[in-house]
């Protein structure tokens, strides 16, 4: 901590990173009623409460996070039929009508949150938990909707790496483990897509479904590549608090102001001690209240400056006048370039663990904006190289209710996209509905 003196506050409270080292120390720790074990997330078990606090202190972070989910969400979800060519060569697609089925289905879960929710996951935390539940005959899905990876804890895994539990609670962080307080923990079976077996006449009435993108997985939880650049996030939060205290709350010398000694001093009277001692007084209480007027009169914003004084002895037998009081500026460089610098750094390489041109979340880079070009080339680029696997991870929940509830099985689905189009291509400059599928498109022949 960079202290003030007096009662000034801090200029910059400096605290622990918090501890997420948790994927390599043993972290596996127990409830006690009812004999919940569950796994700690993060050595504190408040890592995914970590990561959206984190982000949500930094300047260019969640712009870029919010312009990956909206473009991978695009312009929602539509149905459509994969159309092969007479001569057996490659196969195009065509939108159809939403069915009646999978519409009352959508409908009823809310497809657009649910979607997004997803995404939000998939995009902070690389996991997506799925609240599921079967119809009372258990033949079909009745309901699914998200629950944040706030809530969601997993049970531990057996000799085998199977996890079987999934625990749900609103109230992970700051609980008492050695305290018997279980009662607001729901324990549910658990599912994890592509690692457990999924059978139609096994499934529990209700369950939690994991779904999500495993690269990068400690055994119990993914994590997302972009935290990989934490450090330089929480180096980036650093920097705007500290200008901003500084100027706020800086103890800033701005001005040197010269006092000779015994200026304010009016002679007693009397030499009784008790008259000397109240002239003292009298010196100090002027002295202070001629700083003060002089504080209040330099300093435009309260608390961004300050002035330092002296005092300096006169030999008035030296047959000098008495000097008076003087005031000289204290040149500051408030800006601190150096500082400033290492933020700029620190934003070049949140942008770069993000996986995402800057141009598309209308970040500034280099004190420039890019071309309308650029733009369409890093949209379209992204949407090839980056978009298909998360769109696919978000689609195994759709895939899976399509199985089970037994819909028309020629029927996929996929997200469409604003196709970004040049103005003498279009004079609106896109083209709504045009797509980018899961399945590669040949319109070689059209």
């Amino acid at each position: 901590m960079i202290a003030m003196p007096g009662k000034q506050a801090a200029l910059v409270t400096f605290s622990a990173w918090e501890d997420t080292t948790s994927r390599i120390e043993p972290i596996s720790k127990s409830g006690t009623k009812g004999g919940y074990k569950i796994r700690f997330w993060g050595a504190k078990n408040n890592l995914p409460q970590f990561r959206e606090k984190l982000v949500m202190q930094n300047n260019i972070v969640p712009a870029l996070l919010k312009t990956k989910r909206d473009m991978l969400f695009g312009t929602g979800l539509f149905p459509f039929i994969n159309v092969f060519k007479s001569d057996g060569g490659a196969k195009n697609i065509q939108e159809v009508p939403m069915p009646k089925e999978p519409d009352e289905f959508f409908e009823t879960i809310g497809i657009d949150d649910y979607l997004l929710d997803q995404i939000k996951n998939l995009i902070l935390h690389a996991t997506i938990y799925h609240d599921v539940i079967m119809s009372n005959d258990r033949t079909k899905i009745s309901f699914m909707k998200v629950i944040d990876c706030k809530y969601i804890r997993v049970g531990e895994s057996n000799k085998n790496g199977d996890i079987k539990h999934a625990y749900v609670s609103g109230n992970w962080v700051g609980r008492d483990y050695n305290a018997d307080n279980s009662d607001d923990i729901t324990e549910l079976p658990l599912i994890r897509m592509g690692i457990d077996k999924i059978e139609k006449e096994n499934l529990p009435e209700h369950f939690i479904l994991m779904t999500g993108d495993n690269f990068f997985n400690d055994g119990s939880y993914n994590s997302p590549d972009w935290f990989s650049g934490r450090t330089w996030i929480e180096v980036s939060n650093i920097i705007p608090l500290f200008h901003q205290n500084n100027i706020n709350n800086g103890y800033t010398f701005r001005f040197h102001i010269k006092i000779p000694k015994g200026y304010f001093f009016k002679a007693p009277i009397s030499d009784a001690v008790d008259a000397i001692n109240n002239a003292q007084r009298d010196e100090a209480a002027a002295r202070d209240e001629f700083l003060k007027s002089v504080n209040d009169m330099f300093a435009g914003v309260p608390g961004s400056g300050r002035a330092v004084w002296t005092q300096f002895d006169v030999n008035l037998a030296m047959g000098s006048h008495y000097p008076g009081i003087t005031i000289e500026p204290i040149n500051y460089d408030m800006k601190d370039k150096s500082l400033l610098d290492l933020f700029e750094k620190s934003n070049t390489a949140n942008i770069s663990s993000q996986g995402i041109h800057p141009v598309l979340a209308n970040i500034e880079t280099q004190g420039k904006l890019s071309s309308g070009s650029e733009i369409r080339n890093a949209f379209i680029m992204w949407l090839a190289i980056k978009a298909p696997i998360p769109r696919r991870i978000v689609l195994k929940s759709i895939n899976l209710v399509k199985k089970i509830n037994g819909w028309d099985p020629e029927i996929n689905f996929a997200f469409g996209d604003t196709e970004i189009t040049t103005l003498d291509e279009s004079p609106t400059g896109k083209n709504e509905g045009a797509a980018v599928m899961p399945a590669p498109v040949d319109k070689t022949d059209e």
